[in-house]
């Protein structure tokens, strides 16, 4: 995976999926001058697998942002007036791939389809983020945590590039 790793070296200098491998097959001065760029790093980068991976799918949120914002509008107008809790998980593409509802305090989040992935869930009662939903965001590795009230208020975390597992995060947020 190339371009996961150009990509989590070279961040915004690098092109999406489709363009590097268009430029990689044209062998251009374009695709050349990256290669270049990321040779003058060397392999020394400290660039796990997993953080390649996050760096991979915001890039891919991003080129995706309208189709998944349009996604979230219709789920989270329909959702937020619900008396018990109901999760969807949306691929970085917009598409829906699970739903589920749950109680009037919780809902259970599959987390083998929630990771790097996009969840919206509602709050019946109002409130902001749990520690719970904190601990399931950095458990599961979800791109974006979002709740939704009946006020019509929109919760939302999203990963960035950066790794931060700080515990103090639980203690800085807003929880329930």
């Amino acid at each position: 995976h190339q371009w996961k790793r150009y990509k989590a070296v070279l961040g915004n200098e690098c092109p999406g999926w489709d363009d590097f491998i268009k430029h990689k097959q044209a062998g251009d001065d374009v695709y050349k001058s990256l290669e270049s760029k990321f040779r003058s790093f060397g392999i020394k980068a400290s660039y796990n697998d997993k953080k390649i991976d996050r760096i991979a799918a915001l890039d891919e949120y991003k080129q995706n942002e309208g189709a998944i914002k349009a996604t979230l509008q219709g789920v989270e107008s329909q959702s937020r007036s619900l008396t018990y809790e109901t999760a969807t998980i949306i691929d970085r593409k917009g598409a829906i791939i699970s739903q589920s509802s749950g109680n009037t305090n919780s809902v259970d989040i599959p987390s083998d389809l929630s990771k790097l992935n996009i969840v919206t869930h509602n709050h019946p009662g109002g409130s902001c983020f749990s520690r719970r939903d904190v601990e399931t965001l950095l458990e599961d590795n979800i791109l974006e945590l979002r709740a939704t009230t009946p006020q019509s208020v929109i919760y939302s975390l999203r990963q960035t590039s950066e790794e931060k597992r700080d515990s103090r995060l639980l203690d800085d947020l807003c929880v329930a």
